[in-house]
């Protein structure tokens, strides 16, 4: 049931200090809150929207633009960034999509340097 590394740190209870063996078993569960991480994100990667290719994000991204653009204030046109925030795909292709970051709106000047620098060149 419990992995070899899990078992080996059971078996040193009684041959180290107490402290010591809280210490490890800190580390230990530090280590498999990690894999754990791991596995979590890998099931996740297999998810639909993990998995939706680059040119489809990014015509879905531009669409979001566009009714953003069309339905609200000028001061909510920031509000899609909010699709950088689904999934680490999602948020891999909106970070590199220069054209994503092309659609300026006067807001905080590091955000405005951000949008100016992820835009890659592209006119704004």
């Amino acid at each position: 049931m419990f992995s070899l590394a899990t078992r080996r740190l059971f078996d040193q209870e009684k041959k180290v200090e107490a402290a010591t063996y809280v210490e490890l078993l800190k580390q230990r569960a530090s280590e498999l809150e990690e894999e754990l991480w791991a596995v979590r994100m890998c099931i996740n990667s297999y998810s639909l929207p993990n998995r939706l290719p680059t040119e489809v994000l990014e015509k879905v991204f531009m669409e979001h633009i566009l009714d953003a653009n069309l339905d609200r204030q000028d001061k909510d046109k920031a509000l899609w960034v909010g699709i950088a925030q689904v999934c680490r795909h999602w948020r891999d292709v909106a970070l590199n999509y220069a054209l994503l970051w092309t659609t300026i709106v006067p807001s905080h000047p590091e955000f405005m340097k951000l949008l100016l620098a992820r835009s890659k060149g592209e006119p704004v």
